[in-house]
């Protein structure tokens, strides 16, 4: 796993062209990548992700690990 430290100008390009890359991957028949964002509350860590998916046209279901049981996780890829 690599860890990256941006600045919250740069984060929405760095995540739409790894989701991009992602894509790229999946067509190849490859292992797509997860993306993991980390840090406190209020730094736009979901509204960064909605913002890249709004405009990739994406889905995006948001988990709430810390609401859920590990019974919970079965099925989820």
């Amino acid at each position: 796993m690599s860890t990256m430290t941006l600045k919250p100008s740069e984060a929405d390009k760095a995540i739409e062209a790894l989701v991009k890359v992602n894509f790229e991957i999946a067509k190849e028949g490859g292992d797509r990548r997860g993306l993991f964002m980390w840090g406190p509350p209020g730094v736009a860590k979901s509204a960064t992700v909605k913002a890249v998916a709004k405009r990739l046209n994406l889905l995006v279901i948001d988990i709430r690990l810390t609401q859920m049981d590990p019974t919970d996780l079965r099925g989820i890829p």
